[in-house]
C-alpha cells in the first residue's frame, strides 16, 4: 500500500514542474537580453555508453544507476529520447540523481550479455540499478514501454 502523502507531493511536484519549465526558461533569456529562440538550452542528461565506466560512476558517487535499453531501429525508443530524456523538466529533475547509461544490445557481446539479464527483450526498457557496497546489482525499478513526460518522471521518481 502506498503512502497517500508521498503520492500527493510527487503529484505535486511533478505538476509544478511542467507547469513551469518553458516559462522559466523564456523569462532567463529575456534577462539575459537574449531571444528566447536564440538563447543557449540548459545542459541535459549525460550518457555514459560504457557498462563499468558507469557502475564506477555509480559505486563512487552513491547514486543509482539509470539504465536506457534500445536499439537504432526501435521508434519508441527514439521517442523517449526526443520527448522525455530531452524535456527540460525531466533533466532538471532527474541529472543529478543517478548515472546514466545507455545500452544497445546489438552493440557488442557484453550490452547484449547485460541486457539479457535484465531485460525481458521488450524495447524500450528503462531500469533504475542500484549497486551495493559488494558490488551486487539490484533492479529498484523498471518501465519496459513508452510513456510520456509526466507520467515517466512520476514513476521514475518513485525508484530514485
Amino acid at each position: 500500500m502506498t503512502n497517500p502523502f508521498k503520492s500527493l507531493a510527487l503529484l505535486t511536484t511533478v505538476l509544478v514542474a511542467f507547469v513551469q519549465p518553458w516559462t522559466a526558461y523564456g523569462t532567463e533569456a529575456r534577462e539575459a537580453g537574449k531571444s528566447v529562440m536564440t538563447a543557449k538550452k540548459p545542459v541535459g542528461i549525460v550518457w555514459e555508453k560504457d557498462l563499468n565506466t558507469a557502475l564506477r560512476k555509480a559505486r563512487a558517487s552513491g547514486k543509482p544507476l539509470l539504465v536506457d535499453f534500445y536499439t537504432d531501429w526501435c521508434v519508441w525508443c527514439k521517442r523517449l529520447d526526443q520527448d522525455v530524456f530531452a524535456h527540460p523538466t525531466i533533466n532538471r529533475q532527474l541529472k543529478q540523481r543517478a548515472v546514466f547509461l545507455k545500452v544497445n544490445p546489438e552493440r557488442s557481446k557484453q550490452e547484449s550479455a547485460f541486457s539479457r539479464m535484465y531485460t525481458s527483450g521488450a524495447l524500450p526498457t528503462v531500469l533504475v540499478i542500484k549497486s551495493d557496497a559488494t558490488g551486487k546489482l539490484t533492479v529498484k525499478g523498471r518501465i519496459e514501454q513508452y510513456l510520456p513526460p509526466e507520467r515517466f518522471l512520476t514513476e521514475i521518481l518513485n525508484f530514485l
